[in-house]
């Protein structure tokens, strides 16, 4: 398993470098099957690589005067007390004290911050990251999981503080993931605005795919019991922004799966793609009659088999062209 999924992550900087791309990936996720990522699996591949999460966090401390200390040491003797509080409670309410870890805390104080400023960081100095002359086509694969780790952060800009005062007044004013992702977004868009002073945006390729979706209420109406979760959770993001592209944002509504996405990348710079390491095309045929996906949440792989995933016969789940038509999605029994 740990050599297929490498292969997987090998798959596009390989067409890229073999198409004369300067080719450089940074934080790919479970490299090597490592949480932290194992970039020696593109060693003598003459593919870049580059670490990025937690590496510009202590910069981002230093230059906006706020110490480490301030994010951890609140949370950190407030729950100590939740903790003895828990302790000392009968077993049948411990859960509904521990609150999924939240333990109750109404905003960032039973919540570190530091995971997410790992990743934030790194957005945050994206203009600063970049160099724009080179004289050779280049490709950039970038993981970041600031959407990740869901804080309450400051309103308007949604930026990290040490003591959040404003979260606003809108609908999701309380949502932590619409404050993480609010924050993405400003930031990569900070980012865009980069591009473009230095005439490159209009000759870029930008594409931002998720792994999944929140299993949160976000407007797919129409209940699935068999998903043991909401919609969401299987509507990952999927954003394209093409060359040369014009005019205001568009909705596509085509049923797509972020499998698709070797084919978006690829489009016009390789022709009849094959994946290196199977020989199988790249295509989007696979899905023309649906497609089967997991009801499985066990993502980490050490709780999977060597040779395969631990996955029942009867957490496959069938779904076709409109996922937000709860008549298109069936549940599978592969046995």
């Amino acid at each position: 398993m740990v050599d297929k999924h490498n292969e997987a992550l090998k798959v596009l900087p390989t067409l890229f470098k073999d198409s004369g791309y300067d080719v450089t990936v940074a934080d790919q996720s479970f490299a090597n099957y490592s949480f932290v990522s194992d970039l020696t699996i593109y060693k003598s591949t003459g593919i870049k690589t580059q670490t990025t999460i937690k590496m510009y966090a202590n910069i981002w401390f230093m230059e906006h005067h706020i110490g480490q200390d301030n994010i951890t040491s609140t949370k950190i003797m407030r729950n100590f007390f939740w903790f003895a509080l828990l302790k000392v409670s009968p077993s049948f309410i411990r859960s509904f004290i521990y609150d999924g870890s939240e333990f109750w805390s109404p905003d960032n104080q039973g919540v570190s911050m530091i995971n997410f400023i790992n990743n934030y960081s790194v957005l945050e100095y994206l203009p600063r990251l970049f160099s724009f002359d080179s004289s050779e086509p280049t490709a950039l694969f970038l993981t970041n999981e600031a959407i990740h780790e869901s804080v309450f952060l400051q309103y308007p800009d949604y930026v990290p503080a040490a003591n959040v005062t404003d979260t606003g007044t809108g609908k999701y004013s309380r949502n932590l993931k619409y404050h993480s992702t609010s924050a993405f977004f400003l930031k990569f868009g900070d980012f865009l605005e980069t591009l473009k002073e230095n005439d490159v945006y209009d000759n870029t390729r930008i594409i931002i795919v998720a792994d999944h979706g929140a299993s949160l209420d976000a407007g797919i109406p129409g209940d699935v019991p068999f998903l043991k979760a909401r919609r969401e959770y299987w509507n990952p993001l999927l954003l394209i922004k093409d060359f040369d592209s014009r005019g205001a944002l568009k909705t596509d509504m085509s049923f797509m799966t972020n499998a698709d996405v070797p084919v978006l990348a690829l489009e016009g710079i390789v022709s009849n793609p094959v994946n290196p390491f199977t020989g199988n095309p790249l295509t989007m045929e696979g899905k023309k009659d649906g497609v089967l996906i997991t009801t499985n949440h066990v993502f980490m792989p050490y709780q999977h088999g060597k040779y395969q995933l631990k996955i029942a016969d009867d957490e496959w789940v069938s779904v076709h062209d409109n996922i937000f038509d709860p008549a298109d999605w069936s549940q599978v029994k592969l046995k």
